[in-house]
This record gives structure tokens, C-alpha cells and sequence, in this order.
């Protein structure tokens, strides 16, 4: 406890000055200044003429001085309390649970992939909200006939980052996938029928992959740049792999590892089973589709005229040096009795070089640790009847990139007659 007295101020609470001052005699200064009076002229004031009122005036003066200091010890104390408050208050406070931040609301996740032509309707059933765009976690559902989708890319020098097709493949449910990933990497989780996907090859990393689970886990068919088609039926499956390399492995955050596999070959495993388990071989590979004729509601099983099914569009398999683009050859014109053919819009046709070319120049590329940008401006005339009549680069590409590149273009088949040219750009 705090005292708020102080012996040597201490005054009565009530004080009355006149009997004070009645029973006091005359203060010294008084008596000084009188004797000092009388010796200059004589005269002595009557007693209280002014020492009275002196008095009066220096005892109010005592008083008020003994007050001050007795009410600035009781403002201490008054201090002391109120910063002992408050520091309980602060105590109370800090002690009280803190109500979180309200959350901001989640925003959605970028679009995954869209759907590309072909027909929709009760085809298609899906639990996003926008049944034309999915994004991770949307559930996708394809019942009767396949359907295409599309992961759009960046820029025109990627158009595209994959095409692909969700195919029933005889299940009577339907086909279905679950989006698992949207990021760099586009992973659905097949969980029945089969996808056949085109794919836009990266220089690091995967832009496209494919999970299936069964009891022993998950195995991932991840891919670097290819054409490709994995089927589920069961706790099977089943890989057609046309073009480029692929990596089968558990599932992980980053590049998948595994065994990888070169085209040609068909694949089959248990899912969650050893790559090392897996059956390869270079027979009974299923002719690759043409997505392009998917998306169009057209038959899928149209193999692109002047390509062997399940060849490889890797330098083993490039054309001769008589069809690299600056010599502007022409390649024979197929036969009377060569697959269907399948004519591409002048957009379409842009769209599926600009990915014939990147596939090559990952496909050709070295290991070398060094990264290399190209831009180039690919000129195509194209006759009457639709094909190829020649390529340009300008500037040109490396010759093994270049020359499976014009293999590629020479292959396809465009509405015609017309010219047109097409930007190029990739890394490798």
C-alpha cells in the first residue's frame, strides 16, 4: 500500500485561520519591519495593523503548498493503480484466444484443359460448374463415343500443350477421369476406359501424364513428348506408345522416374506393380489416332497418309536429305489405295506443325545441358488436292531437326490450294 501522508505537511482538514491567527502573536518580519519604522519615523503601528493580514496570507500560502504535495503523492498513487489496470487488462487480453483472420475465399484454379470440338451434349458428364472448362478435382465423365479435350499453351510459339481424347473403349459405364494436377504437369487419374493424348514435348520436366490405381497403388505413365494411348480394364494396363518416350514410375511431385520407354511398343502391367514387372514389345502396338478427326465427330482410326502406324519421328526414322525444306522437294503423292485422308483448316494445320516441329527438336535434342532458343518462320505451299507441295524455314533449323520436321509436314494433308506461313518457336 502506497502512503499518501506526509508527517512534516500533515494539516487538520479543517483550519480556522482567525482563531489561529487570534492566538498568535506578531511574526518576525512584522516586528523587524516595525522596530525599523520607529527609528525613522517614530511611528509604530497598531498591533494586527498588517501583521494580520500577513499572517493570514503566509499560513494560506503554508496550507496550499501542503495540499499541493498531498495531492501529488495521491495522483502517484492514482498512477500506480491505473498502470497496474491496465497491464491486467493487457493480460486478459493477450490471454484470450485471438479470432483468426477470415480466410480470403479461395479463388479457382486455372483452367486445366477445355473441350475441343466433337459432339457434347449427353456425351458428356462432368461435375464442373463450366462443363466447357475443368479444372482440379472436376470429375469427367464420356459415355457412347470418344471426346477431345485440349490443355491450351502460351503464346503462338505453343499453341497448344496437348490434345487428347477420352474414349469409353467398350466399358459400358463410360469413360472417366478425375483431374488430379493443373499446374506445368496436366495428370488425370483414369479410373476407367482409355486417353489417347498428343503431346507438346518440354524441354524439363512433364507436360502431360496419366495416374492409374489398383490395390498394390498407383502407377503413373508419364510423358516426354509423344503420342500415346493408356486403357484400364480392371487392375490392367495397357500402353500404346506411337511416338517419343515415356517414363513409368509412382507418382511424384516432380519428373517422374522409372523405366522408360522408346516408341514403338506396347506396354502391359498391373497398376502399382514394378515398371521393372512391365511386359514390353515392339509387335501388336494399336495404329495411332488422329485427334483432329476426334474433335471433328469423324472416325479416329484414320492413320495419318505417308506414316507407317507405329513409326517413330526420331532421326533413326527421318526422311532423306532430298526433303529438307530448303530444297522444297516434293514427296510422292499416295496411293489410290492409302487410308482415307484427312484434310486440315488452314488454323488447324498451323496448330499441328507448330507441335511436329517442337516433337522433333526434343526428340533430336542432346543431353548437353545447354539450352538453346530457335525462332524460325515455316512457309508451306499446298496444292489443289491438299498435299504438301513444299516447306521453307527461314532461317533454317539444324538438319535433323528440320528434316523431321518436313517429313512431318509433307505427311499431312491440307484444305488447299494455298500458301501460308507459320512461327516457330522452341527451346532444346
Amino acid at each position: 500500500m502506497i502512503d499518501d501522508t506526509d508527517d512534516d505537511d500533515e494539516l487538520p482538514e479543517d483550519i480556522d485561520l482567525d482563531a489561529e491567527l487570534a492566538n498568535a502573536g506578531p511574526s518576525p518580519l512584522t516586528r523587524l519591519l516595525a522596530e525599523a519604522k520607529s527609528e525613522t519615523t517614530g511611528y509604530v503601528p497598531p498591533a494586527g495593523d498588517f501583521s494580520l493580514a500577513e499572517q493570514k496570507l503566509l499560513l494560506r500560502l503554508e496550507t496550499e503548498i501542503a495540499r499541493e504535495k498531498r495531492s501529488r503523492k495521491s495522483q502517484l498513487a492514482a498512477g500506480v493503480v491505473a498502470s497496474l489496470a491496465l497491464a491486467a487488462g493487457a493480460a486478459f487480453l493477450l490471454g484470450r484466444p485471438v479470432a483468426p483472420e477470415a480466410s480470403p475465399m479461395p479463388t479457382a484454379a486455372p483452367i486445366a484443359f477445355t473441350v475441343k470440338g466433337g459432339p457434347k451434349g449427353g456425351n458428356l458428364r462432368t461435375d464442373s460448374e463450366d462443363p466447357e472448362g475443368f479444372v482440379v478435382g472436376d470429375t469427367v465423365e464420356v459415355a457412347d463415343q470418344p471426346l477431345v479435350f485440349e490443355r491450351r499453351g502460351v503464346g503462338k510459339g505453343t499453341p497448344r500443350r496437348a490434345m487428347w481424347a477420352l474414349d469409353p473403349a467398350g466399358e459400358a459405364a463410360g469413360a472417366r477421369i478425375k483431374v488430379a494436377k493443373g499446374g506445368e504437369t496436366l495428370v488425370l487419374a483414369l479410373e476407367r476406359g482409355a486417353v489417347e493424348a498428343d503431346v507438346t514435348p518440354v524441354r524439363d520436366g512433364e507436360a502431360f501424364a496419366v495416374d492409374v490405381a489398383g490395390p498394390a497403388g498407383t502407377t503413373r505413365v508419364a510423358v516426354h513428348g509423344t503420342h500415346l494411348r493408356v486403357a484400364k480394364q480392371g487392375n490392367k494396363i495397357t500402353v500404346d506408345l506411337t511416338e517419343g518416350v515415356i517414363a513409368i514410375g509412382a507418382p511424384s511431385d516432380g519428373r517422374t522416374t522409372g523405366r522408360e520407354i522408346v516408341a514403338p511398343a506396347h506396354v502391359e502391367l498391373e497398376a502399382g506393380a514394378s515398371p521393372s514387372a512391365a511386359v514390353v514389345s515392339n509387335a501388336g502396338v494399336r495404329a495411332a489416332w488422329v485427334l483432329e478427326a476426334v474433335a471433328d465427330g469423324r472416325s479416329p482410326s484414320l492413320p495419318l497418309p505417308g506414316i507407317p502406324p507405329h513409326a517413330s519421328a526420331s532421326p533413326s526414322h527421318a526422311v532423306p536429305s532430298k526433303h529438307v525444306a530448303a530444297q522444297g522437294s516434293t514427296p510422292a503423292t499416295p496411293s489410290a489405295s492409302a487410308a482415307p485422308i484427312v484434310m486440315l483448316s488452314e488454323g488447324a494445320a498451323k496448330t499441328a506443325l507448330q507441335v511436329d516441329v517442337k516433337r522433333c527438336a526434343a526428340q533430336v535434342a542432346g543431353k548437353t545441358g545447354v539450352k538453346i532458343s530457335v525462332e524460325s518462320t515455316l512457309t508451306v505451299d499446298v496444292r489443289a488436292d491438299g498435299s504438301v507441295a513444299s516447306t521453307r524455314f527461314d532461317p533454317p533449323l539444324s538438319p535433323p531437326i528440320q528434316e523431321c520436321a518436313a517429313q512431318a509436314a509433307f505427311a499431312r494433308h491440307i484444305e488447299g490450294p494455298r500458301s501460308f506461313t507459320v512461327p516457330v518457336k522452341f527451346d532444346y
